[in-house]
């Protein structure tokens, strides 16, 4: 992730990205976790912070910072559309380097008969 991350072109977050109130983070750092937290399923911000401290992979990603939820959250809310067009090159890389492939993925609301009786599949 770290070296995908060097590769996306973060002019637009360094346009906008403003180094005043508290601790700053450099915006890789934060992009790198919000993107390793998609990709592995940690999707909350206080997830990711918990993550931080205890996760091997998650140190890597943070350069062993420890960003607070609330700066992982307003970054994601500030720059959440230039995140959609960095998430795309993310995804292209992906796919040029072999390790993703995409596709078409179609969901529909056909109902499958199943062998679990009801009661059993609540409780």
């Amino acid at each position: 992730m770290v070296d995908v991350i060097s590769q996306l072109d973060l002019s637009a977050l360094y346009t906008r990205h403003a180094p005043h109130g508290g601790e700053a983070f450099a915006p890789e750092i934060l992009l790198g976790l919000l993107f390793y937290g998609y990709a592995t399923g940690v999707l909350s911000s206080r997830k990711i912070e918990n993550a931080t401290d205890k996760s091997l992979p998650f140190r890597l990603v943070a350069g062993n910072l420890h960003p607070d939820q609330d700066t992982l959250a307003h970054f994601r809310k500030t720059f959440l559309s230039e995140l959609q067009e960095l998430f795309v090159q993310n995804l292209l890389l992906a796919q040029t380097a072999g390790v993703l492939k995409l596709g078409n993925i179609s969901l529909d609301a056909t109902k499958i008969h199943a062998d679990a009786s009801k009661s059993h599949a609540v409780s």
